[in-house]
């Protein structure tokens, strides 16, 4: 049969109305009122293994599993294996005691001013610690002199050693400019004969300490005695602290009298 026009075409609605029976009651005793149940008539959806086509989509998931398993064997051998975890950590290490936001550096052992850690770039790890220190030490020496050699001009009983203009100047800038080419060229000349007989022609670091057994900055030059067995350590200590201080003294000088245009203590000639 068609259905009737303006209504939709669909699974029928079927009422049944229950009447219980009058001698039914609740437990008070009150009659029980009519129900209507209303039951909607669907078909019941297939069970998972009573269509062959729901178990298509689980086995083509497990046939691309192992594809890629298949694929994946040869090239895992391609692959680096694991680095084991370390041991020692930045947690667990020693600290500077200079720089305490710092590990502590390497190769320092057995040098002066060690305890302080103090190595910041690393050079004593990439570089000879010998020649560092021969380098640190000479460059502190020679700075020690500059700055009293760059403060001596300002003295009052300062008092000129060469004639002429050119040596009286008393603003180290001004007196360096003055000075000929050929007061800088002995200069130079100087302090590579020195380097070259203290060190047997052996000036480079790779062979500055081969074949001998001297600390760095030892040429046994000690004209006043003021080194013994006793204070040997702590005058070596006073050496270098002094001489880094210098190194920093004297480059704050020279960038104070770019800055002033006088000397250290204003002298303007």
């Amino acid at each position: 049969m068609r259905p009737r026009r303006g209504r939709a075409a669909g699974p029928r609605l079927r009422t049944h109305v229950a009447h219980p029976p009058a001698a039914a009651s609740r437990l008070d005793g009150a009659p029980r009122p009519r129900t209507r149940e209303i039951t909607r008539h669907r078909r019941t959806p297939p069970k998972p293994d009573e269509s062959p086509t729901r178990a298509i989509p689980t086995q083509v998931a497990r046939a691309m599993k192992l594809a890629v398993c298949l694929l994946a064997a040869p090239v895992a051998g391609l692959v680096a294996p694991a680095a084991p975890a370390r041991t020692a950590t930045v947690l667990n290490a020693e600290m500077s005691k200079a720089l305490p936001f710092l590990t502590a550096p390497k190769g320092l052992k057995g040098y002066i001013g060690e305890e302080a850690g103090f190595d910041p770039v690393g050079f004593a790890e990439i570089m000879d610690i010998k020649w560092m220190r021969e380098a640190e030490i000479k460059h502190g020496r020679v700075a020690m002199l500059a700055t009293i050699g760059y403060t001596y001009p300002e003295m009052p009983w300062f008092a000129q050693a060469f004639p002429g203009d050119a040596y009286s100047h008393s603003n180290p800038i001004k007196a360096a400019l003055a000075v000929p080419p050929e007061a800088w060229a002995q200069v130079v000349l100087f302090c590579g004969v020195m380097e070259w007989s203290l060190n047997g022609g052996k000036v480079t670091m790779m062979t500055m300490f081969d074949g001998t057994s001297r600390a760095p900055g030892d040429f046994g030059w000690d004209p006043m005695g003021l080194m013994s067995p006793a204070n040997e350590e702590r005058m070596k200590m006073r050496e270098l602290q002094h001489g880094r201080l210098a190194m920093i003294a004297i480059g704050g000088m020279i960038h104070g009298s770019f800055v002033t245009g006088t000397g250290v203590f204003g002298g303007m000639n």
